[in-house]
């Protein structure tokens, strides 16, 4: 089994190949993939409890010299393509990153105008 490179900061993360999944969908008798869950786990600090509903709010950081774009821009990432991220975390204990990932193509609206003009 290879063991996962530590990344930078306090206690230990990594993607646990274990912990992605895919979340199937029964549709007469046979299963349809819906999403694949990639779960990353951290054994460091963990947030505290007050910043968790703020997590995903533009420039929020508990950090001093951190943007606060980091997670907003991943939410929005992922929700234009149909998927989802989501944070567990308890003090002392570590934090849980979840990301569903959709296996079905989105056709959503389009960012850019020359899109658009087919270009």
């Amino acid at each position: 089994v290879r063991r996962p490179a530590p990344l930078r900061g306090a206690g230990r993360r990594a993607a646990d190949p274990r912990a992605a999944r895919a979340a199937g969908e029964a549709r007469g008798g046979a299963a349809r993939l819906a999403y694949q869950q990639v779960r990353v786990l951290d054994t460091g600090a963990g947030i505290p409890r007050h910043a968790l509903p703020k997590l995903f709010d533009p420039f929020f950081s508990t950090k001093p010299s951190g943007t606060g774009l980091g997670l907003s821009i991943s939410q929005s990432i992922m929700q234009e393509h149909g998927g989802t991220i989501a944070v567990a975390s308890r003090e002392g204990r570590g934090t849980t990153v979840l990301l569903n990932f959709p296996m079905e193509k989105r056709h959503g609206p389009r960012r850019h105008a020359d899109a658009d003009a087919g270009r």
